[in-house]
């Protein structure tokens, strides 16, 4: 694929894609909008045709609904004048905010679908994963406030006590940690989306606590923060952040995870933590639905 160098022209600034998620097609990435949110290494977009997409520097990971710039761009740049409401098109594969112009038209593409195994993990494979996740968090302090840990344990003990039980609703235990925690994406929220994607990926795709999860959240996804709910939502069609879908799997590895849960740390101040103390849930889970199997 050619790249394309950003150059100015006017008043306009020009970059192009390398990547996009592929369910950004022509079709679904048309249309009028506007920007949501804009930081530094992303800017979250929001079409009238429902579809949601973030731009992002080339140190982001493939996540859903992503585009991923050749080049960095400093979107928060005075310059740029990019911020909240600003008005966006999208058509013809360009992306226009402003005087700021997006080419996606010659972006390759990637899948931010989780793939599990053929089959789920053994019960050797879950116990190997879940001794190696309690080691790791061990040695990461969390940076959330006492009250705030206090509350994910509890209300994630009541999460693994019910998601192996068919007789036991896992829509309360769910309600209760949306939302629950500061910032774009709660620690409920985070803790739920590792919890999933482990689930799925450990279960090979015939979880039956990972089912009932998603099927919850897609309930409650919309009773949390903006960007935590399309995380949520991405979460319940199994789609996930790269650094995450590299975490699951390597939680149910022969090899080492630590290389990837300290990729994993990287997404924002807890966010990494959080979603790795999910997979930590996940692997009890697991062993509980083995058990009662």
């Amino acid at each position: 694929m050619e790249r394309r160098e950003g150059l100015s022209q006017g008043q306009c600034v020009f970059r192009s894609a390398s990547r996009r998620d592929c369910h950004l097609t022509p079709e679904v990435l048309h249309g009028p909008g506007r920007v949501h949110s804009v930081y530094r290494s992303s800017v979250n977009i929001i079409l009238e045709n429902g579809c949601f997409c973030t731009l992002l520097s080339p140190v982001e990971d493939d996540g859903p609904g992503g585009i991923l710039l050749w080049e960095p761009a400093g979107f928060t740049h005075p310059g740029l004048a990019l911020g909240p409401g600003l008005p966006v098109t999208a058509e013809r594969g360009r992306l226009a905010l402003g005087k700021f112009r997006v080419d996606t038209a010659s972006a390759g593409t990637f899948s931010s679908r989780l793939v599990p195994p053929a089959a789920p993990a053994g019960p050797e494979a879950v116990e190997r994963g879940l001794l190696r996740l309690e080691k790791l968090l061990a040695e990461t302090p969390p940076a959330g406030a006492p009250e705030l840990e206090e509350a994910l344990e509890s209300r994630a003990a009541v999460l693994r006590a019910v998601l192996p039980d068919p007789a036991r609703l896992a829509e309360p235990a769910v309600e209760r940690l949306v939302g629950l925690g500061m910032g774009l994406t709660p620690s409920g929220d985070d803790l739920l989306t590792g919890c999933l994607a482990a689930l799925l990926y450990g279960g090979g795709g015939q979880s039956f606590p990972g089912e009932r999860l998603r099927a919850a959240i897609g309930k409650f996804q919309d009773r949390t923060a903006f960007i935590s709910g399309q995380m949520l939502r991405f979460a319940a069609q199994g789609r996930f952040r790269g650094r995450l879908r590299n975490f699951a799997a390597a939680v149910f590895s022969e090899g080492d995870p630590a290389p990837t849960f300290r990729a994993l740390l990287g997404i924002g101040a807890s966010s990494g933590r959080d979603m790795a103390r999910g997979a930590l849930e996940a692997c009890r889970i697991l062993l509980e639905a083995k058990i009662n199997e």
